[in-house]
């Protein structure tokens, strides 16, 4: 009976911390990621506007390497491009 209980609240426990984990705001976890870099106003700005989501880590590596597809995103998003391309 105890072993039985015992299962069932470290499964429980393992749910909420999980949980906790996604209900971290994205802001409030790369403060430590974007703050005091040269531009955190303007990421700051672009996370509030959803134009920057990040990685899956929670973190926006400022000081890092961008690729090609997140530069796409990016200009997209600044200039509201929105239509899928036709066809060729």
């Amino acid at each position: 009976m105890k072993r039985v209980i015992a299962r069932k609240f470290l499964s429980l426990a393992l749910a909420l911390v999980t949980l906790a984990s996604f209900a971290l705001p994205a802001a409030q976890a790369a403060e430590s990621d974007i703050g005091g870099h040269w531009a955190e106003g303007t990421l700051t700005e672009w996370i509030s506007l959803g134009l920057l989501s990040g990685y899956t880590d929670g973190t926006y590596r400022p000081g890092g390497s961008i690729t090609r597809a997140e530069f796409a995103k990016l200009v997209n998003g600044l200039k509201n491009y929105t239509d899928a391309a036709g066809d060729v």
